[in-house]
C-alpha cells in the first residue's frame, strides 16, 4: 500500500496545471455561464451526481419537455418520472430522489420554486437548502457557487476520495477542512471546471476499486495515495 504523500509544490503545480488543460478542453476556458433558475441547478446538480455533466445536461431538457413545470413533476410517479429521464438503470433511484426534493420543498414553502433564495444572505440560503430532503452539504453548496458565485467547492465523497489520491488533501473525507484546502488551491474562476472535472471523473475512472487508470487523463501526474501498486 503505498503511504500518504505529500505532492511537492512542483508536483503540484504539474497536477493542477494538468486538471487546468482537460477543464479547458473539455468544458471551455472559464467564464461566466448562464444562471439557471435556483431549483433548476438543483435537480442538474442532483442529475450531474447520477450520470455526469453531458449526460446529466440531456436528462435536464428531457425532463423539461416530458413536464410543464417541476410542480407536475412532483405530483407524477416515481416510474414516470424515472421513464422521463432515461432508460438506464439509476433513474429509478434518481427519480425518487429527485420527487423527494420537489415534495419537501413544497410541505416547507407552499411552491416548487426555489427564487426567494434571490433574497436570502449566504448563511440564510445555505440553512435553508440543507433542510429539504435529500440535499446534501455538496449539492446546497453546488447551487451557492453556480447561482450567486459563493466562495464554495462542492465536494461529493467521490470527489474527496478522487482529490484524495491526487495528493490535493490530506484525508479521504469531503470535510470542510478539505473543501477551504481545495478552494486555496484554485483561482475563483476554475471552480466551476473543476467542479465539472470531479463529477466526470470520481466515479466513473477514479472508482473506489478497480479504478481506470488508463481513461485517466491526468493519470501520470498523480501520485495515487493510497492504492496497491
Amino acid at each position: 500500500m503505498r503511504c500518504s504523500q505529500v505532492l511537492s509544490e512542483k508536483q503540484r503545480d504539474e497536477l493542477l496545471a494538468g486538471i487546468k488543460d482537460v477543464i479547458g478542453r473539455k468544458y471551455g476556458e472559464p467564464k461566466r455561464r448562464k444562471v439557471r433558475p435556483p431549483l433548476d441547478q438543483l435537480i442538474q446538480s442532483v442529475l450531474w451526481r447520477y450520470t455526469g455533466v453531458k449526460s446529466g445536461i440531456r436528462s435536464f431538457r428531457k425532463l423539461n419537455r416530458s413536464f410543464v413545470d417541476w410542480n407536475e413533476m412532483r405530483i407524477s410517479t416515481i416510474s414516470e418520472i424515472a421513464s422521463a429521464i432515461s432508460t438506464a438503470s439509476w433513474t429509478y433511484d434518481c427519480a425518487e430522489h429527485l420527487r423527494q426534493i420537489l415534495e419537501s420543498l413544497f410541505q416547507l414553502r407552499n411552491v416548487v420554486n426555489m427564487d426567494f433564495l434571490d433574497d436570502f444572505t449566504q448563511s440564510e440560503a445555505t440553512t435553508f437548502l440543507r433542510s429539504l430532503q435529500g440535499v446534501t452539504r455538496d449539492l446546497a453548496d453546488e447551487v451557492l457557487l453556480f447561482n450567486y458565485g459563493h466562495n464554495r467547492l462542492p465536494l461529493t465523497e467521490h470527489g474527496a476520495r478522487m482529490c484524495f489520491r491526487m495528493g490535493l488533501i490530506a484525508k479521504e473525507t469531503p470535510a470542510l477542512k478539505n473543501q477551504r484546502a481545495l478552494l486555496n488551491l484554485w483561482d475563483k474562476e476554475y471552480y466551476i471546471g473543476f467542479t465539472f472535472f470531479l463529477h466526470d471523473h470520481a466515479e466513473a475512472v477514479c472508482r473506489r476499486k478497480k479504478p481506470r487508470h488508463s481513461k485517466c487523463p491526468v493519470d501520470k501526474l498523480c501520485p495515487k495515495t493510497g492504492l496497491d501498486e
